[in-house]
């Protein structure tokens, strides 16, 4: 930043200016890495209707998508065409934009159970809660470790899991694949359980290729 005479070199104007500061405004202070040029700069608040839409959009538009695909005539890419947005801040709508898509306050109900829309007035998460009861979505909030462990079930896992065991253990023993039970939560809007069966000479093939269609296919228990 300094040259042997200790005036600022082209590095350290450059690097003032990019904050519309001149080189009288870089100081030098000491870092665990040893001496660097730093510039102090004071901002003042910014609301939080302000703030949010790009918080949102980054968190959206950067998750790690393993499989995303892009739709539309624009660049967007995620794990699904996104058809419709919900963004709120108290009662007020922000001013968000993904793709195409403009958040508003109107979200849909379950595709098969209850597929109309429904409005929200505000931002609470009690009434975000009952509002998707209400039309047979129920929100989970399953949390994992970095296993993949379950640490705190939630509504949907926990009622699976109950009837699975429940359904399993009348027919004298219960294989639990807990990993599976995962990824059934995360799939589903309103788990509802139901038994059936097949035809006993499909046993005839080899127990992998029967275990892998039911598991990985059909997402069977």
């Amino acid at each position: 930043a300094y040259d042997g005479e200790g005036n600022p070199t082209a590095a350290a104007i450059s690097f003032a200016a990019k904050f519309g500061l001149t080189e009288a405004d870089l100081r030098i202070d000491q870092t665990p890495k040893g001496a660097r040029v730093q510039v102090e700069i004071t901002t003042g608040g910014a609301s939080t209707v302000d703030l949010l839409p790009d918080i949102v959009k980054a968190l959206v538009t950067e998750m790690p998508l393993p499989k995303a695909m892009r739709w539309g005539v624009g660049e967007v890419r995620f794990l699904r065409p996104i058809r419709w947005l919900v963004a709120l801040a108290d009662d007020a709508v922000l001013p968000l934009e993904i793709g195409e898509v403009k958040a508003g306050r109107r979200s849909r109900g379950h595709r098969f159970l209850a597929d109309r829309e429904f409005e929200l007035a505000d931002a609470s998460l009690d009434g975000y809660l009952r509002a998707c009861r209400e039309h047979d979505l129920i929100l989970d909030g399953t949390t994992v470790d970095d296993e993949g462990n379950v640490q705190s079930p939630g509504e949907r896992y926990s009622y699976l899991k109950k009837r699975l065991e429940e359904m399993l253990s009348a027919h004298g023993n219960v294989l639990f694949d807990a990993e599976l039970l995962l990824k059934v939560t995360n799939m589903v809007e309103h788990p509802t359980c139901l038994e059936g069966g097949f035809e006993e000479r499909f046993l005839e093939l080899p127990e992998v290729v029967v275990s892998s269609v039911l598991k990985e296919y059909q997402k069977y228990f």
